[in-house]
């Protein structure tokens, strides 16, 4: 049986280093590398063509560059990477379109990227306690997330209140230990209510005319039904 998992704790960057390159790579599904004091995700990792889970936490990482993206945007599911040394992320998240949950917690990221918009599939972002000033309008296009996790940056002082609105299966939006104000979340769970109420309007406006049509399908072909028969009636009387 072909292994699957690979864990790595509590040794040198160097000594990581060399075992992954005594392992077949090609097969591994999760990797975890713990406790190492990384300066950067092992380049080695491209290898492993059928990665899900990667889990990188607890080590000195300083960026999540371009190759990183690469090795988790064709089978990536979970990316671990929190209490680490990160300011930077390669604005190429559009291309991790498997991804569904994102730690980058205990970091020291200042910018979620714009392409977070193309993470089709994200449904759990964490990103508490970090430096993240903004928020990026672009997240209105993450329809799948449920939880969004940005306490404890404390130069946060604003979300945007419709995208985030317009998020409806978002659940779970912490907030503490930032500068957003309670008004401002008052704000964006009326504009919240809002939304999800037209959305059911829209939905069942949709049901109706649907229905409608389907009903207008069916009297349409007993109406042809009719005439046909009609037809084959004059037809039998000559």
């Amino acid at each position: 049986k072909q292994k699957k998992m690979i864990r790595i704790e509590n040794k040198t960057e160097k000594e990581v280093e060399k075992e992954l390159e005594n392992q077949n790579l090609e097969n591994i599904e999760v990797i975890t590398i713990m406790n190492c004091k990384l300066t950067k995700v092992p380049k080695i990792l491209e290898k492993a063509k059928k990665l899900k889970k990667l889990n990188v936490s607890n080590n000195i990482i300083e960026d999540i560059p371009e190759y990183v993206i690469k090795i988790m945007e064709k089978e990536g599911d979970e990316l671990i990477m929190r209490d680490n040394a990160i300011t930077t992320i390669a604005n190429q998240l559009e291309r991790l379109t498997n991804i569904t949950k994102m730690d980058l917690s205990n970091n020291k990221i200042t910018e979620i990227p714009e392409s977070i918009e193309g993470m089709k599939k994200l449904e759990q972002l964490d990103m508490e306690n970090n430096n993240v000033t903004i928020i990026p309008k672009s997240i209105a296009y993450v329809k799948t997330l449920k939880k969004l996790n940005v306490q404890k940056n404390p130069k946060l002082e604003n979300i945007p209140i419709k995208e985030l609105a317009s998020c409806y299966k978002l659940k779970e939006l912490k907030t503490a230990g930032t500068a957003i104000t309670k008004e401002t979340m008052a704000t964006y769970k009326r504009e919240k209510r809002v939304f999800i109420t037209q959305l059911k309007m829209k939905l069942k406006q949709k049901a109706l005319e649907k229905k409608t049509y389907v009903n207008d399908k069916k009297v349409q072909k007993e109406e042809e039904q009719e005439e046909e028969q009609k037809k084959k009636k004059e037809k039998n009387q000559f």
